[in-house]
């Protein structure tokens, strides 16, 4: 494939072991959408993610005129945070901050991408020791994965072109934001997604962990 400058990195089940329980941090959603009155905005939909749930019951408060949009919002959000912060103490898979390092001496720009807050994530990366030049949380950009603008804002901090870039995540929406966005995307089991939905999501690349990146890298710039 093509030479990479810069690595885009997501970070929870990618570089740090998952410790959100996503199915009390949905259901704590899903409850602050009923108490908005919005629960019937999510019937017949098929399964989202929490922050896809808070914008579909917005969305429906303001399409009929009743409830506060931007409360619900500003709920669902507190919601989340809430359970993202007590989680935040997963510690990097084995030899990550030692990756990282080895990266960035090597010259390559680095990324962390990612769909958590701002305050969870600074607290990952700080206890985590993990070396990066961009740190971009949901907080930071106005789109987030899979919409490719969350990276193309990452690749223009960095200063790179996508064409220069890889994507590497545990999840399909990592693969789906790599391809939308022009970059190589590159699979990681330790999520707990399969290879094939890695695969069938456009990942170039599944790797068993992130580790093992090290081994399809150059020293001077990477080739896949």
């Amino acid at each position: 494939m093509r030479e990479a400058q810069a690595l885009l990195f997501d970070l929870d089940g990618t570089l740090v072991a998952p410790t959100i329980d996503f199915g009390a941090l949905n259901q704590a959603v899903r409850d602050v959408v009923a108490a908005h009155g919005a629960g019937e905005a999510l019937v017949g939909l098929p399964p989202l993610l929490a922050l896809e749930m808070i914008d579909a019951a917005a969305r429906w408060l303001v399409k009929r005129g009743q409830g506060d949009a931007d409360a619900l919002r500003k709920d669902g959000q507190c919601a989340i945070l809430a359970i993202e912060v007590a989680a935040a103490d997963g510690a990097p898979f084995e030899g990550v901050p030692a990756m990282l390092h080895t990266l960035a001496a090597r010259g390559l720009r680095i990324g962390i991408v990612t769909r958590n807050s701002r305050e969870a994530a600074a607290r990952i990366v700080t206890r985590g020791k993990l070396v990066c030049d961009v740190l971009l949380s949901r907080d930071d950009v106005a789109q987030v994965k899979p919409d490719p603008a969350h990276l193309y804002v990452a690749l223009e901090r960095l200063g790179v072109p996508a064409g220069q870039a890889l994507m590497c995540g545990d999840q399909a929406m990592d693969m789906v934001a790599g391809k939308r966005a022009g970059v190589g995307a590159v699979g990681v089991l330790t999520g707990g997604a399969r290879a094939q939905d890695l695969t069938n999501a456009g990942a170039d690349l599944v790797l068993t962990c992130i580790t093992d990146l090290i081994g399809y890298l150059a020293d001077e710039g990477a080739a896949l």
